[in-house]
């Protein structure tokens, strides 16, 4: 099996244009008590191994959410991994800076598929087949054509946004990306695109204000 970029930067490596998605969200949960656009400041964590792919997840999540009027702090220029792990101490030093919530996303679960398929011929009805001996032979040989074992690889990250003020989870995704549809040489935020488009669905973002 070829060689896969690990953690969360390998669910921003994916086909750039007409490509199938490669993310799907499995759970969604919203506070019902939130107001729609009550979270105007917030802060990403990407709890990643690395602090490479930490700065990199955060710089293209931050990219999204600045797109759709959030003010947004990536919490690499704050505090460290290590730091991170005081959570009190966090949420103190994030509510000093005047922010209303943090995102926060991590890997969860990696795991590889194994899916089986024949190709299977199309039936039609009437003289598609050619009487019995073309029905027969057309049938025959697909039972015994031999199935091909495809391996895919799912990424299952979990998305968290918590209400700095309130220190109740406001928002919560779970979702599922298939790396193995994935290109390497390609960036693009397929996972950050699915992600960011329902917390705007769900009023998560500011609401702007009519002219």
């Amino acid at each position: 099996m070829k060689n896969k970029v690990l953690g969360l930067g390998a669910i921003l490596l994916v086909f750039a244009f007409g490509a199938c998605s490669t993310t799907t969200l499995t759970q969604v949960w919203k506070d019902p008590e939130l107001k729609a656009g009550a979270l105007k400041k917030i802060v990403v964590v990407a709890i990643a191994n690395t602090p490479t792919r930490r700065q990199f997840f955060e710089d293209e999540l931050a990219k999204h959410l600045a797109s759709h009027g959030m003010s947004v702090i990536k919490s690499y220029n704050v505090m460290t991994l290590e730091e991170m792990k005081d959570k009190k101490g966090a949420a103190e030093v994030f509510r000093g800076m005047g922010m209303d919530a943090v995102l926060a996303a991590r890997l969860v679960d990696r795991k590889t598929i194994e899916k089986s398929s024949t190709t299977r011929h199309v039936i039609s009805i009437g003289h598609f087949y050619g009487g019995w001996e073309g029905y027969y032979e057309t049938e025959y040989a697909y039972m015994l054509s031999p199935s091909q074992n495809d391996v895919e690889e799912v990424a299952k990250l979990e998305t968290n946004v918590w209400d700095l003020a309130t220190k109740k989870l406001a928002w919560s995704a779970l979702s599922d990306t298939w790396l193995d549809r994935a290109a390497k040489d390609v960036l693009l935020s397929d996972f950050l695109g699915t992600l960011v488009s329902r917390m705007k669905a769900d009023g998560m973002f500011p609401v702007k204000a009519e002219k």
